[in-house]
C-alpha cells in the first residue's frame, strides 16, 4: 500500500475520536441537567469525572491505535526485482539478432 505523505498528526486524531465518540458524554451532560436541576455540590463533581474519563479514555484509545500504527510501518529488506516485464529488467535486444 502507498503510503501518504501527509500524517493526520496525535491532536487532529485525538479530536476525532473525541467527535467520533462523543455519545460516550451522555452521562456527564445528564449528570449535568441534574446539578442544574437540583443544585447538588456533588453532581457537579461527578460530571466533572464523568467528563475526566471520556476525556482520559479517548486518550488512551489515541495512544494506543498511535502505537499499533507504528509497530506495522516496519520496512522490509530490499528484494530482487525477478518480474520480466519491469523496466529495470528489461534489457533492449538489437533486430539483428530476430533472425
Amino acid at each position: 500500500m502507498r503510503k501518504s505523505r501527509s500524517s493526520g498528526g496525535f491532536f487532529l486524531c485525538f479530536f476525532l475520536n473525541i467527535l467520533l465518540n462523543f455519545e460516550w458524554t451522555v452521562p456527564g451532560f445528564a449528570l449535568l441537567g441534574l446539578y442544574l436541576w437540583l443544585r447538588y455540590d456533588w453532581l457537579l463533581w461527578c460530571m466533572i469525572g464523568a467528563f475526566s474519563l471520556f476525556i482520559l479514555y479517548v486518550l488512551l484509545w489515541t495512544l494506543f491505535l498511535k502505537l499499533i500504527n507504528k509497530g506495522g510501518n516496519v520496512k522490509s529488506e530490499h528484494r530482487e526485482n525477478k518480474n520480466p516485464y519491469s523496466q529495470k529488467a528489461y534489457t533492449p535486444q538489437s533486430p539483428n539478432n530476430n533472425r
